[in-house]
């Protein structure tokens, strides 16, 4: 891969048009080259080529060289033995060293670059931060300065290894770091539908505000989030499959629903959107499923985090049973995937619903791997924040789901994270968090979730 150099100065640029009217390159010296010729009177535009002076041969005969955008403005400056930038420039040559030798390019958030890295060290490259010039590596504290967000590195391949902030460097590479650059899933009811739709990387912190899944799809540096919550839902069958809902037929995103009508007496009350299909919207529901991950999608996902909470109301005490022949939901036993099983599971049930859901998911989307997650704790708990009892009534009955949860995951053998059981809100501070005594509808409540689902996905290691 070739590379800009140059000296302190930032490389000369030059409409394509505008090549005859530049003196002849002296021996060496690089110029940027905008082929659309888009560079305005400031020296900004669309450069995607360069060339390299001879010191005789004018501009408009030399050879022009393809460039890729993370090579723009590369300034060969090594700092290798530069005191002031000691506690980056250790952790990079130690991260280097699972790299097999690759150039490596240090990105902000925005994605504008700024350093280059390689076996012989750290190389800067000039960058404008708020008016200020940062062109030397001893800057490089500096950058940190005037970027609020963190660096990220990635290898020559766009594999984002490590991440560098105010901190220090994290290493993120594929030892520590196995989700970086993978596709996650969402699944689940309110508390997963207030995360909004997809969501594409880079993730900003602030697009991540009050969205527990934004935010751990950020911390591990996913490049995709598909969320797909429906408000209101169970992973038990309730009947007709909960109420209608409608999603977009392409993407399978969540669109709305109508608690009025179920699936089966919709049509003629409610109006389903132009490009939307509608389902039922209970988890376990195979429309369900199959339409909110489609075909177009369901296999390049890599996790998908599934998370109920209104089956707390629901059949609790009823184990998973087989049941052959069953076609409680029909669009299950209408499907070509019903003759490999040749029944259900007793889906009215919780415990039913989540045995099917899980079957369900792994049939349709066998690339994704399961993590099944207790409950948010905290919710449904009554009186003031001052309350001493642990638990009443109700929140008694989320206590004994997640324990449903977590007991159909072992027994499935699926991966399980206990967020009920560690994301810290309690019957002391849930006022906190909770704001409505139900959704996590603050950010603060979306940071403590979050830091709950980041600790138990951490160890996970993803299918291979």
């Amino acid at each position: 891969m070739g590379q800009i150099v140059g000296g302190a100065a930032k490389p000369k640029r030059c409409n394509l048009n505008k090549l005859s009217q530049i003196d002849t390159p002296a021996a060496g010296e690089h110029i940027l080259v905008s082929s659309d010729n888009s560079m305005n009177a400031a020296g900004q535009g669309n450069f995607d080529y360069y060339i390299v002076g001879d010191g005789t041969t004018a501009a408009t005969a030399l050879p022009l060289h393809t460039i890729a955008s993370n090579e723009i403005g590369l300034l060969d400056m090594n700092a290798a033995t530069s005191s002031a930038v000691h506690r980056f420039v250790n952790p990079l040559k130690i991260a280097m060293q699972d790299l097999d030798g690759d150039t490596i390019y240090v990105a902000d958030n925005e994605g504008n670059v700024v350093a280059k890295i390689d076996a012989s060290g750290i190389h800067a490259i000039e960058v404008e931060a708020q008016g200020y010039k940062l062109s030397e590596i001893e800057k490089i504290d500096n950058i940190l300065d005037w970027y609020s967000d963190a660096l990220y590195v990635t290898d020559v391949n766009g594999n984002v290894i490590m991440k560098v902030d105010a901190q220090g460097v994290h290493s993120v590479n594929g030892k520590e770091n196995q989700w970086a650059g993978l596709k996650m899933a969402t699944y689940g009811d309110s508390i997963t539908a207030l995360n909004g739709g997809d969501v594409s990387a880079p993730i900003s912190e602030e697009n991540t505000n009050a969205k527990w899944s934004l935010k751990v799809a950020r911390y591990f540096l996913f490049n995709k989030l598909f969320n797909r919550g429906i408000g209101s839902t169970t992973m038990a069958y309730r009947a007709h499959g909960g109420q209608v809902s409608w999603v977009n037929t392409i993407t399978g995103e969540y669109v709305g629903r109508d608690d009025n009508y179920n699936y089966d007496n919709y049509s003629g009350h409610v109006t389903i959107p132009t490009g939307c299909t509608a389902i039922r919207s209970d988890g376990c529901s195979w429309l369900r499923i199959t339409s909110m991950f489609p075909a177009s999608i369901k296999d390049t996902i890599n996790v998908v985090l599934i998370q109920f909470h209104n089956d707390y109301h629901q059949d609790m005490a009823t184990d998973a049973a087989w049941v052959d022949n069953d076609t409680t939901d029909p669009e299950w036993a209408a499907s070509s995937y019903y003759s490999s099983f040749g029944g259900d599971y007793n889906i009215s049930s919780v415990k039913g619903g989540i045995a099917s859901m899980i079957m369900k998911l792994q049939a349709w989307m066998p690339n994704a791997l399961l993590v099944l997650m207790t409950p948010i704790s905290g919710v449904y708990i009554n009186g003031n924040e001052n309350v001493k009892d642990l638990e009443n009534v109700e929140s008694a009955k989320m206590k004994t789901l997640a324990e449903v949860v977590e007991d159909i995951a072992f027994r499935m053998s699926i991966e399980c994270i206990d967020v009920y059981g560690t994301d810290g809100i309690n019957s002391l501070n849930h006022s906190q968090f909770i704001t409505d005594g139900i959704h996590p509808y603050n950010d603060a409540g979306c940071k403590i979730i979050a830091r709950a689902v980041i600790s138990g996905l951490n160890p996970i290691v993803p299918n291979l």
